[in-house]
């Protein structure tokens, strides 16, 4: 009986850990996904309050990820070092979206200099 009241209150706090976590992706997911009300100079203000807090999140869009994106240990490397983390978001692209990736792309730009993610990728591959 102890056994089963154990096991059931791990696998309670793990799903509670799990809707955490859940909840805590999706408010930033929130912030980079712009609705269609939304004007490129409000996108831009949003993207100025993220950087500010020294979080990115570098969007691409297409079947196929960048290779720097798609790859686990440089994705895990950025995020750890230069807290910039990768999404890919598909085939569907609106104005806002394309607004977003641009301010924030500017906004990377801006903190670390001009293809730093291209520079970081071609150093971390050639280690």
């Amino acid at each position: 009986m102890k056994l089963f009241t154990i096991l059931t209150l791990l696998i309670l706090s793990s799903m509670i850990y799990a809707q955490d976590s859940i909840q805590k992706k999706e408010s930033i997911i929130e912030l980079i996904q712009p609705s269609s009300s939304e004007s490129c100079e409000e996108i831009q203000k949003k993207v100025n309050e993220i950087a500010s807090r020294k979080e990115f999140i570098s969007v691409s869009y297409g079947l196929v990820a960048a290779p720097a994106s798609s790859q686990t240990a440089f994705r895990a490397y950025m995020l750890k070092k230069y807290n910039i983390s990768f999404e890919n978001k598909g085939c569907v692209v609106t104005p806002q979206n394309l607004c977003y990736a641009a301010a924030m792309e500017a906004a990377i730009e801006k903190e670390y200099g001009k293809d730093f993610i291209s520079k970081q990728y071609t150093a971390f591959t050639t280690q």
